[in-house]
């Protein structure tokens, strides 16, 4: 298959899970719009959270499969490759062990077992430890980039 035909369908399957998206959407905010009734939120909010899953399955098939494909085409990238995998599991140990897991105080914690299970904690604590390190990176990459720019144009 041509570049230009793989190109072409890629667009097209994207523009139809942009569609469907913006579909789920419309029928949840119709479903939830003015109303107070908590069933119908919930209700409404569970085919929405499924297609979230599938959008995620989707992307972390696409990070896995498109990185191997450029790897195979050119094998010079795989140390660009591992270096990245590297330095992204290395945000995430770092975040592990910043992570705290102690239990949540909260008015809400006899009801709900999540608050004090330390897994889920220390998950949840990882993921947004890592969150914010990841976005403090982008945001200094994004400064010497600029003033990089700034002064090469000069």
């Amino acid at each position: 298959m041509s570049e230009a035909t793989i190109k072409r369908i890629l667009r097209i399957a994207l523009w139809v899970l942009m569609g469907v998206s913006v579909i789920f959407a419309a029928v949840f905010v119709a479903q939830i719009y003015d109303t107070n009734n908590r069933e119908l939120q919930m209700n409404a909010t569970e085919p929405i959270l499924i297609w979230t899953y599938v959008l995620l399955a989707i992307a972390a098939v696409a990070a896995i499969i498109f990185p191997l494909i450029q790897v195979v085409r050119n094998p010079r990238n795989a140390l660009k490759l591992l270096v990245s995998v590297g330095a992204l599991g290395l945000v995430i140990l770092i975040s592990y062990l910043l992570a705290s897991g102690d239990p949540i105080k909260v008015a809400t914690a006899n009801s709900n077992p999540d608050f004090s299970n330390r897994t889920v904690l220390l998950t949840t604590d990882t993921g947004i430890i890592a969150t914010y390190i990841m976005l403090g990176i982008a945001i200094l990459l994004l400064a010497y980039t600029g003033v990089k720019s700034m002064i090469g144009n000069k």
